[in-house]
């Protein structure tokens, strides 16, 4: 076998060993993004509900516990980012966001 062809070889295993080692951290990573927005899209729902239920208005600011303290609340518990982000409620009028911009972005786009 010639030096090139035995180069070639070396280079193609050493992709396919960063490619192993490398795609299952980016599968985790879309994963965890797809379940911040699932609990982005949650606390969404549960601003509405609240502001529904208590007759706020667009400028009004749900809390934590008005959402999601206990099983009798609009969020049975406080969601965490798999992300490693914190959630900012907002406004009842914004969506909601996560300190992660990538899923903050994500979402914005997709919840006009």
């Amino acid at each position: 076998m010639s030096v090139k062809k035995k180069a070639m070889l070396v280079v193609g295993g050493c992709f396919a060993v960063l490619v192993v080692t490398v795609l299952p951290f980016v599968r985790i990573k879309t994963i965890a993004s797809v379940s911040c927005l699932g609990n982005l899209r949650v606390i969404q729902a549960a601003k509405d509900e609240w502001a529904k239920d208590h007759h706020k208005s667009n400028d009004d600011i749900p809390t934590w516990n008005d959402l999601a303290v206990g099983p009798e609340r609009y969020i049975k518990h406080k969601p965490e980012c798999p992300n490693g982000g914190s959630y900012t409620i907002g406004r009842v009028g914004e969506l909601p966001s996560c300190s992660v911009p990538a899923d903050t972005e994500y979402f914005r786009k997709n919840n006009p």
